[in-house]
Parts: structure tokens; C-alpha cells; sequence
């Protein structure tokens, strides 16, 4: 059996990433250079002052998270339409994401018409966006589970 060669751990033209600036986590800039959704990013606190019908949409993510990822591609164009915050920038989400998921971090939990969402199929989101039937946060249709008593 011939020998492996030991795997390199870096190779040459990879640099080290910059130290986080907020002290929390580091910023793998899944939605770009800034970290950021192409949508309209805000807080917890400033996405619940919105009036209900401005709110219809909101999406509680964090850099690095796959399914976050995969969300944003299915929604297209309309994620520009939805509300994003940042569960590792803002603790008052991070606080909401977990109060409404068994005190899991979970996300992409996406509050639609005030009825939270674990992981929904982004077909289930794009459809809302659209403007496509009322959310009934039923789990069969999103794809994830809705939490029992949760309301944002």
C-alpha cells in the first residue's frame, strides 16, 4: 500500500482572516463583502417598531450557516423584499430566536406575517414575498416546524 503524503494545512496563497471586529464571532461574509443580505438588514428592535404590514417577511440569520445560504439563493431577487437580522450582531434576536425555538440558536427562523418559521422551504418564503397566499404557519406547507405559543 503506497504512503500518503501528509495533507498541508495551508497552502500558499490563503491568508488568515482578520480578528472579528464585534468580539463575537468571525465574519465568513456569506452574503458578500460586508457580511450582509442584499435585503434590508436592521435589528430585532427596530424590525418589531415596524408596523405588522411593513414586517410581513423577516429573516433571523448568521454568516456561515448553509441553510441561511440556501434560503437567500431560492428567494432570488425577492430576498431583497424581506427583513434580515443578524442573530450573532444583535443579542436581543439571538434572545428571540432562541425563546421561540426550544432555547436553540436555530436559523434561518423566519417570522412570516408574525407566525415563526424553523428552516421553511424557501419556496414557502418566495411565495409570501410574491405576495402568494396568507401564511398559515403550518409546518407541512414551510417545510420546517412552527414553535407552539411563539409570536413576535
Amino acid at each position: 500500500m503506497p504512503r500518503r503524503r501528509p495533507r498541508a494545512t495551508a497552502t500558499p496563497h490563503q491568508t488568515p482572516r482578520a480578528p472579528s471586529t464585534t468580539g463575537r464571532r468571525p465574519e465568513v461574509g456569506l452574503f458578500g463583502a460586508t457580511g450582509a443580505p442584499e435585503g434590508r438588514a436592521t435589528t430585532h428592535a427596530e424590525v418589531t417598531a415596524l408596523p405588522a404590514d411593513e414586517r410581513e417577511v423577516v429573516v433571523y440569520w448568521r454568516p456561515g450557516c448553509g441553510f441561511c445560504a440556501r434560503l437567500r439563493r431560492g428567494l432570488g431577487d425577492l430576498a431583497e423584499r424581506a427583513w434580515w437580522v443578524n442573530v450573532w450582531e444583535d443579542d436581543e434576536a439571538s434572545a428571540f430566536v432562541r425563546s421561540v425555538n426550544g432555547g436553540n440558536e436555530v436559523v434561518p427562523t423566519v417570522v412570516v406575517d408574525l407566525e415563526p418559521v424553523t428552516n421553511p422551504a424557501p419556496s414557502f418564503v418566495r411565495d409570501r414575498l410574491a405576495g402568494e397566499g396568507a401564511a398559515d404557519g403550518g409546518a407541512a406547507r414551510a417545510g420546517g416546524a412552527a414553535p407552539e405559543g411563539a409570536g413576535a
